[in-house]
């Protein structure tokens, strides 16, 4: 088996607007906001569980989301899934874990 790498160095503020996420949903439900991978992300970073270059790749995606970060929660889904993914801290850390990764390949 191949032992895949793993990252935990993500910020703080990170896993703190994927906690934000879920408590969120715990208060109000996630209605028909996000996929099951989305908050699987939310809590592996609200858990600060290690991560993958795929998810650190998914996570810098996310960029394409940025329209919804400054969206109040409750106004559709996209503040909400912003936060699950790590919202601007997340997304941003992302991007440069990716790089810093591809680089010392």
């Amino acid at each position: 088996m191949v032992e895949l790498e793993s990252y935990t160095d993500y910020p703080k503020q990170a896993q703190e607007n994927a906690k934000i996420a879920l408590r969120y949903a715990a208060s109000y439900g996630w209605g028909s906001c996000g996929t099951p991978v989305g908050k699987a992300r939310a809590n592996q970073l609200a858990k600060g569980e290690p991560i993958s270059r795929d998810t650190i790749s998914r996570m810098a995606a996310f960029e394409r989301h940025r329209q919804n970060s400054d969206k109040p929660l409750g106004d559709g889904c996209g503040r909400l899934m912003w936060l699950a993914w790590g919202g601007d801290a997340g997304v941003k850390w992302a991007q440069r874990k990716l790089k810093q990764i591809d680089n010392n390949k």
